[in-house]
């Protein structure tokens, strides 16, 4: 488990929710499976890696266990048993983070090197940006590395001096007597912060803390089919880690604007389309808007209100594979409201032609009623 970190596996943040976990699994399992990369000899090294991430992030106990130590307890024993092994932790490190301060031989080190923090922001799109993808530039707010100090806090010009209460190691030991005996605790220095070093003259541009406030700009390119909610990470353009350790990334949540007419629902497009009682009743032909411009679209004679017609592949492309989905067009009749003299009496003579009462009560639709059930 060495060097194996399940949350760069899968693209999220350590405070990532069970349910980002489980949208991530599934959009990188779709992507990475070999059965839908048969000529990628890397995807099903990749599709395990997922699997092994998902693993530990999806279990609370193992999600915890790795928080902790880095590690989740499925690790085997390497041939040289328990003395042999390579865990990546060490009796050591263990009771220091079970009674002092969590660090290990090398806490000043640890304490001095910390990865930056994540930064996440929102992009808004338009509907048709969300389903084409586009290329936007972005900012963001973050501490950035001091170009003054280079990242040590230190006047230009100027060096870090070891701390003379801990001797450079970032901790210092605290005895207590207890019942069950002598207990040395490892504390963080208070004098150096865990740094081992102070800082005798601090950068005036960043008074000592090696990071300033900054606006980065950024160009992405934003993929065809994202949605509500989709993230999309910039690696290492999040915070700036200390001493230069690494730069957090960069999360870009999109949302997505509404469309005039088109509703999308997952990879499908939908549409509903109004018609008239003629044209319902005789066929039409009808020019329906899509994505990709208008398309004919025939309603056969005698079409009912909520018909459904489909426009194979114009709907949104799928983000994790490829191809389309579909635009799904309702057929809906308008009835009219109001009717002039025209319209009233070209329905009642195609009413009489039909053999309807539109004037009077019509008593034989009761009577037919009344016969057929009558007879159960």
């Amino acid at each position: 488990m060495a060097g194996f970190d399940p949350y760069s596996i899968l693209g999220v943040g350590r405070d990532a929710t069970p349910e980002e976990i489980k949208k991530a699994y599934r959009n990188l399992a779709r992507k990475y499976h070999p059965d839908h990369n048969p000529n990628d000899s890397t995807a099903e090294e990749k599709f395990k890696d997922v699997k092994k991430a998902y693993d530990i992030l999806s279990e609370p106990s193992k999600r915890q266990q790795y928080d902790n130590y880095g590690f989740t307890g499925d690790e085997q024993p390497g041939a040289g048993g328990f003395g042999g092994g390579n865990f990546g932790f060490n009796f050591e490190d263990i009771f220091d983070t079970m009674f002092g301060d969590g660090f290990g031989r090398s806490g000043a080190a640890q304490q001095r090197s910390r990865r930056g923090a994540d930064v996440s922001i929102t992009l808004s799109l338009t509907f048709e940006e969300a389903i084409f993808g586009t290329e936007k530039e972005v900012a963001a707010r973050v501490l950035a590395t001091c170009e003054e100090c280079q990242g040590t806090g230190a006047k230009n010009g100027t060096e870090l001096s070891k701390c003379s209460q801990c001797n450079g190691s970032g901790r210092i030991q605290t005895v207590q007597n207890t019942i069950l005996g002598r207990i040395v605790q490892p504390r963080v220095c208070p004098k150096c912060s865990g740094a081992g070093t102070v800082i005798l003259q601090p950068c005036p541009n960043c008074r000592g803390q090696g990071r300033v406030e900054a606006t980065i700009r950024k160009k992405i390119n934003i993929p065809a089919g994202v949605d509500n909610g989709t993230r999309l990470r910039v690696s290492g353009a999040g915070h700036a880690g200390s001493n230069g350790s690494p730069a957090g990334d960069l999360y870009i949540v999109i949302n997505v604007g509404q469309h005039e007419y088109f509703e999308r629902k997952g990879q499908h497009i939908y549409l509903t389309v109004p018609i008239g009682l003629a044209q319902s009743a005789m066929g039409v032909e009808l020019e329906v808007p899509t994505l990709d411009g208008s398309r004919r679209l025939k309603v056969p004679a005698g079409t009912g209100s909520g018909s459904v017609f489909r426009f194979h592949g114009k709907g949104v492309p799928n983000l994790n594979r490829g191809g389309r989905g579909d635009q799904v067009v309702t057929v809906e009749i308008e009835v009219p409201k109001r009717l002039n003299p025209e319209q009233r009496e070209a329905l009642r003579k195609y009413a009489k032609a039909s053999g309807e009462t539109v004037e009077n009560v019509d008593n034989s639709l009761a009577n037919r009623l009344k016969k057929v059930f009558g007879r159960r």
